[in-house]
């Protein structure tokens, strides 16, 4: 009872004036004391909430469903982009295509003409023989020459050079009848003349117009032209052909 009574004695302090003062105006440090145990008390009410707001925030993220990390990037490079490999093209299931292809037909190659030609006298020998010994008998008839006489005829100019063969003496017989003279020497036993005779009932063809000829006792080589050249290179081709066939006689 005494200590309540001195307690109250100290709180409220009798002033002058017969009023109550507080203690904690008139204690300063008491005061003091007093903020500071608030102020620590309320620093630990925030830490406490803090704490708790922590732990409140753990155990919803915990409840939360983890999401997955996006996956990493891949590095972007600069090397040209290749056509993709056979490996890397996806296949693709193809109904395959049937090709039916045409049979195919072989063609000879067409034949050259000269080897037509030959074909065809190869084929028929009797046909191709009989159209050369008929020429062959024209111009002997024409020429009236014996048998025994081998005849050429080849194109000169605007007519023809007939070439006549002989394993004999011809001097005499009516081919060479047909000279009106003894001809000019040509060189190398050849003699030639333009003086023939014309008459028609021995040659129905065209008439001569140049004769040249060689003659000995076992062989003989005339030269009849048709062309209208008669001059020097007309002589001269046809002692190159009784030249050429000469020799061919032996």
């Amino acid at each position: 009872m005494a200590y309540d009574e001195h307690h109250e004695h100290d709180e409220y302090a009798t002033t002058e004036g017969g009023l109550y003062a507080s203690a904690s105006v008139e204690d300063p440090d008491r005061a003091a004391r007093h903020r500071r145990r608030l102020a620590a008390g309320i620093t630990g009410a925030v830490v406490a909430l803090a704490g708790a707001g922590f732990l409140i925030t753990r155990l919803m993220n915990e409840q939360q469903p983890t999401l997955p990390e996006p996956a990493a990037l891949a590095p972007q490079t600069t090397e040209a982009t290749t056509a993709p490999t056979p490996e890397e093209t996806a296949p693709v299931t193809r109904t395959p295509k049937v090709t039916r292809h045409a049979v195919p037909v072989e063609q000879s190659p067409a034949p050259p003409i000269a080897a037509s030609r030959a074909a065809s006298r190869a084929a028929s020998p009797d046909a191709a023989e009989a159209r050369a010994s008929a020429a062959i008998e024209e111009l002997r008839e024409r020429l009236r020459v014996s048998e025994r006489t081998r005849m050429v005829e080849q194109p000169y100019e605007d007519g023809t050079m007939t070439v006549l063969a002989s394993w004999r003496d011809v001097t005499g017989e009516s081919l060479l009848r047909r000279a009106l003279d003894a001809g000019t020497p040509a060189g190398n036993g050849v003699r030639c003349t333009t003086r023939l005779s014309n008459e028609p009932d021995w040659d129905p063809g065209p008439p001569p117009t140049l004769m040249c000829w060689r003659t000995s006792a076992s062989r003989s080589v005339v030269v009849v032209s048709t062309a209208s050249s008669t001059g020097a290179e007309a002589i001269a081709a046809s002692a190159s052909l009784i030249e050429t066939e000469w020799p061919k006689l032996d």
